[in-house]
């Protein structure tokens, strides 16, 4: 559809509602051309302020033309909006929803947009599913641990428990579920569909205390560094761990930390064991402080290298299904301006 001449729209709908002062029903129209450009009109608002215990009809005309938008229109969004601050409460329904592009020619009559099934609501469901039926389906059926996401936007904007990283990092380090979820941002209005202390997994190996100044020693691999004239290499901390692979395998667990002086964890063929759970006499822990420090993997303290160290958790008959937590440092022979460049 080109748009050489200007083209008038109608959005008409019928809708039912409880009194609600203030309130507002948002109408518009994105228009979308062939080289990605995007056109809104400005919105029309059907007020609610009265009730309508009956169908009422509502309809709101849209212009535009090529000052708007050039190009030629690939596809036409209608958008029917009401957001908190609309103030729309109680009750609302919709019904015959149509978009028409007025035509005043009476060779062409107008010519309506939408399908009749799509525009009564009387369509199947492809994207959506009834409430509730996602997570009783990833639970129930198909074995997950649980179901978590926003039941409002009040003070998230729909967006609850989005910062997923968060959650896998104090999940897999043993902390329960509940625990993990509300350790991400904007949990005000989120739900959880499943066990809130469950935690059936530890695997992480870190620094409690680390040393000020030689930054944070995590996965990343241009984190962490250890200098020699910074006098941070022999006094360096020593390494942490949780170790957790099933609640009932705690007495049974084994566990074992080993190093690899690649950043490339794929070009690691050889790696040295450096402490394990019989050295330990402990199988499944947290937070144990063991006698490994950082300074004591420098094999060569007159040279720079990459140190990549290794947790392997497994249980007893069944070491095809270990678990894996890696973390990396950099030492330095004297302090770089860079700490990821070895």
């Amino acid at each position: 559809m080109s748009l050489t001449t200007g083209k008038e729209y109608n959005i008409s709908l019928r809708y039912r509602n409880a009194a609600s002062p203030g309130g507002n029903l948002k109408l518009s129209l994105s228009f979308f051309n062939n080289t990605g450009d995007i056109y809104t009109t400005p919105t029309q608002n059907i007020l609610l302020d009265s009730p309508h215990t009956n169908w009422a009809l509502a309809e709101k005309t849209f212009n535009i033309n090529s000052t708007n938008i050039d190009g030629k229109i690939k596809t036409i969004a209608l958008n029917i909006e009401s957001y908190l601050s609309d103030n729309v409460i109680e009750s609302l329904d919709l019904d015959a929803v149509k978009l028409t592009e007025n035509i005043s020619s009476v060779q062409f009559p107008n010519s309506e947009l939408l399908d009749t099934t799509v525009s009564s609501f009387n369509g199947s469901f492809i994207g959506e599913t009834n409430r509730g039926d996602y997570p009783a389906n990833a639970i129930d059926r198909l074995g997950g641990i649980g179901w978590w996401g926003s039941s409002s936007h009040h003070q998230t904007d729909g967006f609850a428990f989005t910062t997923s990283d968060k959650f896998a990092g104090a999940f897999y380090s043993g902390r329960t579920l509940g625990e993990s979820l509300y350790y991400t941002t904007k949990k005000q209005s989120g739900i959880i569909y499943g066990d809130p202390i469950y935690n059936p997994v530890a695997v992480k190996i870190y620094l409690k205390d680390f040393t000020e100044g030689a930054g944070n020693f995590s996965s990343d691999p241009n984190a962490y560094c250890l200098v020699q004239e910074q006098n941070n290499f022999k006094n360096s901390d020593n390494i942490y761990i949780n170790v957790l692979h099933g609640v009932a395998n705690k007495r049974f667990t084994k566990w074992s930390i080993s190093s690899c002086n690649q950043r490339n964890i794929s070009l690691c063929n050889s790696w040295s064991e450096l402490y394990n759970n019989e050295q330990a006499n402990m199988n499944a822990v947290y937070e144990l402080k063991t006698p490994i420090t950082l300074g004591d993997i420098i094999t060569n303290p007159s040279t720079d290298n990459n140190i990549t160290l290794r947790l392997q958790v497994w249980n007893p008959g069944d070491e095809s299904n270990n678990i894996t937590n890696y973390a990396h440092f950099n030492y330095f022979v004297n302090k770089p301006d860079r700490c990821d460049i070895v």
